[in-house]
C-alpha cells in the first residue's frame, strides 16, 4: 500500500539529496579556496632561482644615493686641473673615472623596472 504524503512535506529521499548537495557545494568552495592559496604561494617563475625582487622603495633610495655619488665624482673631476703633469694627478683622475664608470653601471641596473637580489 502506498501512503500519500501530506501537503508541504518533503519525501525522505529528497532531504538526503539536499544535504548531499549542500555538503558538495561547501567542499567545492573549500577546494577553490585551497587552489587560490596554492597559486598565491607559488614562486614567481620570472625570478631566477636563489634571488628575490628588490622592493621599489629600496630600489629608489639606492638609485638616489648613486645619483648623488655620481654628482660628487663629477664635481671632483671638474675640479682637477686639465694638465696631467704628475703621476699622482694622473692616478687620481683614473681612479675617479673608474669609480664613475662603476656608478654608471649600477645606475643602469637600478633603473630597470625589476631588480633581483641574490639571497645568501
Amino acid at each position: 500500500m502506498i501512503r500519500k504524503q501530506g501537503r508541504g512535506t518533503k519525501p525522505a529521499g529528497l532531504t538526503n539529496v539536499v544535504l548531499s548537495l549542500n555538503i558538495l557545494q561547501s567542499r567545492v568552495a573549500q577546494w577553490k579556496e585551497e587552489e587560490r592559496e596554492r597559486v598565491a604561494n607559488l614562486p614567481d617563475p620570472t625570478v631566477p632561482p636563489g634571488h628575490v625582487v628588490m622592493d621599489t622603495k629600496e630600489k629608489e633610495e639606492t638609485l638616489n644615493v648613486l645619483v648623488r655619488s655620481r654628482v660628487k665624482l663629477l664635481e671632483q673631476l671638474q675640479n682637477l686641473p686639465l694638465r696631467n703633469d704628475t703621476l699622482r694627478l694622473h692616478n687620481t683622475r683614473n681612479e675617479l673615472e673608474s669609480k664613475l664608470a662603476e656608478i654608471e653601471d649600477a645606475v643602469k641596473i637600478f633603473s630597470r623596472p625589476r631588480v633581483f637580489i641574490k639571497q645568501d
